[in-house]
């Protein structure tokens, strides 16, 4: 009982922040993936392009879904770390 109460909150708390941004990482170097021939988001975006002959906005849309999947998790990110914060205090 005290692992599951005391010591495995302590250590989510200290390792949350680092696993975050290690995620962050993956989810930006997923598009490297691309050059070893897995197809990705960047993979597809570059197959529209040149099927579509206009490359632009495939790659830009494919810019905004990354954006928007790395600021919806720092902010899911950031909501646990604040909820975390404030069970120090009680």
């Amino acid at each position: 009982q005290s692992m599951y109460y005391i010591i495995i909150p302590q250590a989510i708390k200290n390792i949350l922040p680092a696993l975050g941004n290690e995620f962050i990482t993956l989810i930006k170097e997923t598009s490297v993936a691309s050059v070893i021939a897995v197809t990705d988001l960047t993979k597809a975006a570059q197959y529209v392009g040149s099927r579509t002959w206009d490359i632009l906005p495939p790659l830009l849309i494919a810019a905004a879904c990354y954006l928007i999947m790395v600021l919806g998790f720092s902010r899911l990110l950031s909501v646990f770390e604040r909820r975390l914060s404030k069970g120090d205090r009680h």
